[in-house]
């Protein structure tokens, strides 16, 4: 069993694989971005170019004019684009995502203003000054509108890529990818001792540890069920083989006792079928 908490997320399995494709990775972000800063530039410089704000100016010249005002982008698209696909990949919390959003984009207005400093103002003659008075709000709002668009695409491309990856990583036989809020388990059944529901989650118990998983406890017992595992409580799956002795009270079995001296209720409805597997000796008594 593979454990990785949140400051090892970049060497996860994911990650991983995702490293044996980058190359079909690189190249589907370039099928992304390069259309889009084209979508862009032409959008932008035909706007322009209808509202008259160069006068005199061809559509070829104010579309070449956007085009050096987007030039920023050939390094920000993909690198918005990649950010999203991580967040998807990796399934960052909602403040998680925020909060890298937020830097990412605050790296991308410098880099903005880096380019009006050393490539447009020397093409326009001018000083950077001019040009952030000359412009207005609402040029901003194509540049706002395009890491939108580059965000969500990367995720959705990221989602489309992360659920495709359990197949790849051979997982789903002998192996359960528990996903939390903040990490990801590759855990092993043959460890898993019993499972539990926790909220939204459902506990993974081994005899050292637990980890959290994002799914039903109805959906992880069709998983467990072909590996041994009995319900023994509407909130709790047992592995039958790890279960070391169950205490009676009153004609019924009240609680299991698993191999590690984790203790589980069992409830009524769950009687027989302990008590078909005390007599066939696959419990102790």
């Amino acid at each position: 069993m593979t454990t990785m908490d949140t400051a090892d997320r970049m060497t996860s399995p994911y990650l991983r694989l995702l490293s044996k494709r980058s190359a079909a990775l690189f190249l589907w972000i370039a099928l992304i971005t390069t259309p889009l800063v084209v979508i862009f530039v032409l959008s932008f410089g035909t706007a322009a170019y209808l509202d008259g704000d160069v006068p005199n100016a061809t559509w070829i010249q104010r579309v070449t004019i956007s085009a050096i005002g987007f030039l920023p982008w050939l390094v920000a698209a993909p690198t918005v684009v990649l950010t999203g696909f991580r967040q998807a990949v990796l399934r960052y919390s909602w403040l998680a995502r925020a909060a890298e959003t937020v830097v990412v984009g605050l790296a991308i207005f410098a880099l903005m203003l880096v380019s009006m400093t050393f490539v447009m103002a020397p093409f326009w003659g001018t000083t950077i000054d001019v040009i952030i008075e000359a412009t207005e709000f609402r040029d901003w709002i194509w540049d706002i509108l395009f890491f939108i668009v580059a965000l969500l695409s990367g995720q959705i491309l990221g989602t489309i890529r992360r659920n495709s990856l359990p197949t790849e990583l051979g997982i789903g036989g002998g192996k359960i990818m528990a996903r939390s809020a903040s990490r990801v388990d590759i855990v092993d059944i043959n460890d898993v001792i019993a499972a539990s529901a926790q909220g939204n989650y459902v506990a993974l118990i081994t005899r050292e540890s637990e980890f959290l998983h994002r799914t039903t406890l109805a959906e992880m017992k069709k998983q467990l069920d072909r590996h041994g595992f009995v319900q023994v409580h509407r909130s709790h799956l047992a592995r039958a083989d790890s279960i070391a002795s169950v205490t009676r009270a009153d004609g019924r079995i009240k609680d299991i006792h698993l191999q590690g001296g984790r203790q589980l209720p069992v409830s009524a409805g769950n009687q027989e079928q302990l008590k078909g597997l005390l007599r066939t000796g696959h419990i102790a008594a």
